[in-house]
């Protein structure tokens, strides 16, 4: 784009306002984001109670209502200046934040592009203070009766800005952003009771909760605690825990994965794929499982001010956390991959107890539908059909790819019917990366020797 040859290229300070406006647009995308902001600064003033009311999927109103510790009258109008913010005081700070909020541009930034009002009261004596701001201009301030904590009031977002007006999509599209976002917020912090409501409706009502596993049922049902595999598991890295749904029960969006990071939520890339490798093998192609995973990790070894909205973080040692997440839920996993008499504990070759690194649900018993739908080699083998059970196989069709065609000699050319009747009580194809280099070749010659093939579940097994 070519400048203007009447304006003079010359470097100068932005206006407040217009470095309002900027910095609004890095922080408020859409209606969810202002509703993360205030929660997150109700449950950062020590709320116990935290009440979200929208209008039109929150373009019209946004109001959030607590009983944190409230501002007085000096606070109130500071807050509402850029930057301004108690909860960071040390550049030191910024190595192990603790609270939601910490740059102090979440309230100004709402305010540049709504007509925001503030009613705030700090002290037990019902007199507080209410600050009016429009368009980022304040407009006025007086006292107002209320009780103590704070009651922010967004209405007409984006009216001085129509064009990120135009970008915003129907009513029922941005409360649906509005409602994930309440849900990872109520996740992270369960002992404060938050109540979500569209247009006068209650949409949910969470009272305050002892554990996330009741926050957990609240949010999603007790089905989804009875059906998950639940995870608990600590190392020198942090803790790891939460809820993971089974491979079978695996949908086709993303909608119901949270992950949250020492009680934010957040997306991680590193985590988001430690939790997917450890599902490998499990998933239909296309599909995304249920999960609900909490890190807790020393602060200081990871880094929220990565992202504007504070929706990205990263670590110090990204293979360290890798690798621990993905070993917590691959244990936890096979914790359940064992028969079903026995006992979540495992035995360690000094004869000693070792902690559970998974709750006994049993994922795999045979009162779900999950065995029928067998996702490794190992569970065909369990429930293939046993040599006197008449099964017939259906009319083979060319597999259309397999994970490993070095294991595979030409397989259709060697079946005959006697073979395709054939049935074996235990089943294991080796991957060539399985095996010592110096027995490929015998393998290989084995497998290419005596082959046996069926088909399962519209799958095609070699032997």
């Amino acid at each position: 784009m070519e400048p203007s040859p009447n304006r003079e290229r010359r470097i100068r300070i932005l206006p407040d306002r217009l470095a309002n406006l900027i910095a609004a647009g890095e922080v408020v995308e859409r209606p969810s984001a202002v509703v993360k902001e205030l929660v997150e600064n109700a449950i950062d003033a020590g709320a116990t109670t935290v009440a979200i009311e929208l209008e039109a999927g929150g373009r019209r109103r946004i109001q959030v209502v607590d009983d944190g510790c409230g501002m007085n009258a000096d606070d109130a109008v500071l807050a509402l200046e850029r930057h301004a913010t108690s909860k960071i005081a040390d550049p030191r700070d910024l190595d192990a934040i603790a609270s939601y909020g910490f740059r102090g541009e979440a309230l100004p930034s709402v305010a540049a592009v709504s007509k925001l009002q503030l009613q705030t009261c700090n002290n037990t004596d019902g007199i507080g203070t209410e600050v009016f701001i429009e368009g980022g201009q304040l407009r006025s301030v007086k006292e107002v009766g209320r009780a103590r904590g704070t009651t922010v009031t967004v209405r007409n977002l984006f009216f001085n800005t129509p064009a990120r007006r135009k970008f915003l999509r129907t009513d029922q599209t941005e409360l649906r952003h509005c409602t994930r976002e309440v849900t990872g917020l109520a996740l992270g912090a369960p002992e404060v009771g938050i109540t979500l409501t569209h247009n006068g409706r209650t949409l949910f009502e969470c009272r305050p909760n002892r554990s996330w596993q009741d926050r957990a049922i609240g949010l999603f049902g007790r089905e989804i605690i009875q059906r998950g595999v639940e995870l608990d598991h600590s190392h020198e890295t942090g803790r790891v825990y939460g809820l993971l749904g089974r491979p079978g029960d695996a949908g086709g969006g993303y909608r119901d994965q949270y992950l949250l990071v020492n009680g934010r939520s957040i997306q991680a890339r590193t985590l988001r794929k430690a939790i997917l490798d450890a599902y490998e093998n499990t998933l239909e192609s296309g599909s995304q499982p249920f999960f609900l995973i909490f890190v807790d990790i020393d602060p200081g070894s990871v880094d929220v001010n990565v992202h504007p909205q504070k929706r990205e973080v990263r670590f110090r040692d990204e293979r360290a956390v890798y690798t621990f997440v993905r070993g917590a839920i691959t244990a936890a996993f096979s914790g359940f991959d064992i028969d079903r008499k026995q006992s979540a504990s495992t035995t360690q070759d000094d004869g000693k107890t070792a902690e559970p690194l998974g709750v006994a649900h049993f994922w795999r018993d045979a009162r779900n539908t999950f065995v029928d739908r067998p996702s490794r080699v190992s569970d065909i083998s369990r429930t293939s059909p046993s040599p006197s059970s008449n099964t017939n196989v259906p009319p083979q069709r060319k597999p259309q790819s397999f994970e490993d065609r070095d294991a595979v000699i030409e397989p259709l050319r060697t079946i005959n019917k006697k073979q395709h009747d054939d049935t074996q009580t235990s089943l294991r194809v080796p991957r060539k990366s399985d095996l010592p280099s110096e027995q490929n070749d015998q393998e290989e010659i084995a497998l290419n020797r005596d082959t046996k093939f069926w088909q399962f579940q519209n799958k095609y097994i070699f032997a």
